[in-house]
């Protein structure tokens, strides 16, 4: 029977803190405000364009929100990536900047994964199982628990403006258009840059820290994020594939006969 580490042998307590609830919370409350808030700030803007969406709006104001927390998590990443405290003790090493991101990943996931269990016939399986993963990866995170990895993940996201703004030229009618062209490069570049040659990347060094240690994990943390590590691996490769197919379309055009 294999030792486990004193931090580690009580799942859930120090998930539910109250200071982790309260900003978990607060967070998710901030994300649901900015939502509201783009619906009135789009329709004072783009009063034809989202004002024709009718049912549709909701989405809009869904990728706003994304696109605000893409900018925000990743400006709050890249100092942790460098940060002593946190490569010192890759697995359990914690700072309040790195507690306040994973609070904030949270309550927004929580947010996203709300949107898509409302909505699951237009988001589906893929992005429903998505939202849920990272809530639950980032929610258990908070023990703490693989702080290290909470901003190296999150630079997934600096794909996701490029793909708003790639949805966003498409509802004002700017489908094929230049600047949707040079939007879709860079949208493939960070793709393929950060979810894809970073994350495979990101994910060999998860693999190699928690093998080397493993005799330090609770056995359900180190399954769940090993089976989370691989669905969300192969999600990102899924849309890659499925954004080129998408992207070819718009810049294809059809054969004449």
């Amino acid at each position: 029977m294999r030792e486990i580490s004193e931090e580690a042998t009580i799942l859930f307590k120090d998930n539910f803190t109250y200071d982790n609830m309260s900003v978990v919370l607060a967070s998710t409350i901030v994300w649901l405000i900015l939502h509201v808030l783009s619906h009135y700030a789009s329709l004072a803007i783009f009063p034809k364009t989202y004002g024709g969406l009718g049912p549709k709006q909701p989405f809009w104001n869904i990728r706003v929100v994304s696109t605000i927390h893409a900018v925000l998590v990743c400006f709050l990443a890249i100092p942790l990536l460098t940060d002593e405290v946190l490569q010192k003790d890759v697995l359990y090493g914690r700072t309040d900047m790195s507690n306040l991101l994973t609070c904030i990943a949270a309550g927004y996931f929580l947010y996203d994964l709300l949107g898509c269990l409302f909505y699951f016939s237009e988001f589906g399986v893929s992005f429903t199982l998505h939202g849920l993963l990272c809530f639950l990866v980032y929610f258990l995170g908070l023990r703490p628990f693989l702080h290290a990895f909470s901003p190296v993940f999150l630079l997934f996201e600096l794909s996701t403006p490029f793909l708003n703004v790639n949805w966003f030229l498409d509802k004002l009618g700017m489908t094929g258009s230049t600047l949707q062209f040079v939007n879709g490069l860079a949208l493939v570049i960070t793709f393929i840059g950060a979810r894809i040659v970073f994350g495979y990347y990101a994910s060999f060094l998860y693999w190699q820290h928690t093998f080397d240690r493993y005799d330090e994990i609770h056995s359900f943390l180190f399954i769940f994020f090993g089976l989370s590590n691989v669905a969300l691996t192969g999600l990102n490769t899924l849309w890659l594939v499925q954004m080129i197919k998408s992207l070819r379309r718009r810049f294809t055009k059809p054969k004449t006969t």
